[in-house]
């Protein structure tokens, strides 16, 4: 039956007595309405993210069915207790009782699910209003408290940036975001003219730095932009993606190359290295980096070829570097263990413990389930051979999902495997052929052990057996940890706002879209995972709602 929850304001949030986190090997819908029993949002949903223990979920959607607080035809922010069953509005009006007046995205949640940052055009969530309409800003908001703050802001806290901000990632106890921007006022002294970027402290009062800034510099601003922003759970590292040839001294070839900023020291890394030569960067383009809890493992996804010894067949592979060997693994083997998957393979989040990165991909020989030509949802052990198919279908382990899987966010346990899907038939609830719906799948009932160093490259005899000595268990802040970004994010990780302003290449109906501009990686599951059509716009051109 359906449990009438009072929420702010005494609006009815959506409860369900069906609620419970999925078995080991369930999976469940998040963007199910107020009936009895559920149904799918009616509008689709994406942009799904998931706390450290897989209890929260968030996702962004435009339908009127999973509050009683009318979105008024835009794109929401929603959190959901997945043991509760409750699914409350994040993206709450000043006046408590109302949805934000344009499109929120781009959710990223701490390590406990309390805190909620986003991207927005709505210019009734804070103060102070943002001038510019339909100029994007980066929020937080307290979903215990049902406090928000706007985030980029000018010094001085007078006004929100000039120009737009988005795509953030929040750290396991919510205290800092990472995002980027185009504005050329949230920090004193700095005039970029390109998107750089920044991490602001969540306090009454935040602080903004500049993350992009040249190695061994506190404001030096690279050539060209930087995005793909991940800070880590414990709040002292933030990787990004870059195409600037003046970050360090390494050359990068004019591609876009991964780093990593350590934020104390003002050190900046090259994380993309060729796998002979630290002074060379990778040869093709890198880009959507994921941190694990304390910085030390970085997943990402890349086109070059000179990053590991594993064969990439010239397809975008996703990538793990360790910083305690300063070597790239290849987390995309192929199931013979011989090389790299036979498609392209983006998107990557890593477990807090960086024992397990998932990843979407549009390869056939990953696993041995029938991919039916789309993408699909995977997790890689790493160390081992070991790499599962998440988005499979309800009751049929050994078919992956019939239409397209959009984006994926790993728990921090590792346990759990939040994606967005158009495929119908992958939970209990039935889905919609023609609107994507945000799901939730348990990898295992308990969190998974460290693994080894992750040193191992493909042979031609696949092991599951690891040669090294497992590291020591993340330190920092918190008692939970979250994925990747310190609670999971980068839901708002836009390639195609970042690397390249170049047409995108559509990969047939399955939109897993891979365009190499000058040597950049365009992902189009990223780029597509906020667009419009991914919620059941037909028009492949349909644009990010918050641009």
């Amino acid at each position: 039956m359906a449990l009438a929850v009072l929420g702010l304001g005494g609006t009815v949030l959506a409860a369900t007595a069906e609620a419970a986190l999925p078995a080991a090997g369930e999976t469940v819908m998040t963007s199910v309405d107020l009936s009895t029993p559920p149904s799918f949002a009616g509008a689709g949903a994406l942009n799904t993210v998931v706390s450290a223990d897989g209890r929260f979920v968030a996702f962004s959607s435009p339908s009127t069915n999973l509050t009683s607080i009318d979105p008024h035809g835009h794109f929401q922010i929603y959190k959901r207790d997945m043991v509760t069953g409750v699914t409350s509005l994040v993206s709450l009006a000043m006046s408590g009782n109302d949805s934000g007046d344009s499109d929120s995205s781009e959710p990223a949640i701490s390590a406990d699910g309390r805190y909620i940052s986003f991207t927005s055009t709505s210019r009734n969530l804070a103060l102070p209003v943002p001038l510019g309409v339909g100029v994007s800003q980066v929020y937080v908001v307290d979903t215990v408290t049902s406090s928000t703050r706007l985030l980029s802001m000018t010094p001085g806290l007078l006004s929100a940036g000039d120009r737009r901000s988005w795509n953030s990632s929040i750290s396991a106890d919510g205290s800092l975001v990472a995002y980027q921007s185009f504005a050329d006022d949230l920090v004193t002294g700095l005039l970029p003219t390109t998107t750089q970027v920044y991490v602001s402290k969540t306090t009454a009062s935040p602080m903004t730095r500049l993350v992009s800034a040249r190695n061994a510099t506190t404001n030096g601003l690279p050539n060209d932009q930087a995005v793909d922003p991940s800070i880590s759970g414990d709040g002292r590292s933030v990787a990004f993606a870059s195409q600037a040839t003046d970050l360090m001294a390494v050359p990068s070839g004019g591609l876009s190359q991964v780093y990593v900023r350590v934020l104390a020291t003002d050190t900046t890394s090259l994380i993309s290295i060729d796998q002979a030569d630290a002074s060379l960067a990778g040869d093709g383009g890198s880009g959507r980096p994921s941190l694990s809890f304390d910085g030390s493992r970085v997943a990402y996804e890349s086109g070059a070829t000179n990053l590991s010894a594993a064969a990439t067949g010239g397809n975008g592979q996703v990538f793990l570097f360790d910083r305690a060997t300063m070597k790239n693994v290849l987390q995309s083997v192929a199931r013979d263990g011989t090389s790299g998957a036979d498609d392209t393979s983006v998107d990557p989040s890593i477990s807090a413990d960086g024992s397990r990165v998932a990843f979407l991909s549009m390869a056939t020989d990953l696993t041995d389930i029938s991919t039916f030509g789309v993408t699909q949802v995977y997790v890689h052990q790493v160390g081992t051979s070991t790499t599962r198919a998440m988005s499979v279908q309800s009751g049929d382990a050994t078919a992956g999902g019939s239409l397209r899987s959009l984006e994926v966010a790993l728990s921090g346990d590792g346990g759990y495997v939040a994606f967005t899907s158009v495929a119908p038939g992958l939970s209990a609830v039935p889905g919609s052929s023609d609107r994507s719906q945000t799901y939730l799948r348990a990898y295992s009932a308990v969190a998974p052990t460290p693994s080894a160093t992750a040193t191992a490259e493909p042979t031609s005899t696949p092991s599951n057996t690891t040669t090294s000595a497992t590291p020591a268990p993340p330190t920092g802040p918190g008692t939970g940890v979250a994925s990747g970004q310190g609670g999971t994010g980068g839901s708002g990780r836009l390639a195609s706002t970042g690397m390249s302003q170049a047409p995108i290449i559509v990969a047939g109906i399955a939109a897993l879209v891979l365009a190499l501009v000058g040597g950049s990686i365009l992902v189009g599951a990223r780029a597509a995972r906020r667009r419009k059509r991914a919620a059941g716009a037909t028009d492949v051109d349909a644009v990010d709602p918050v641009e």
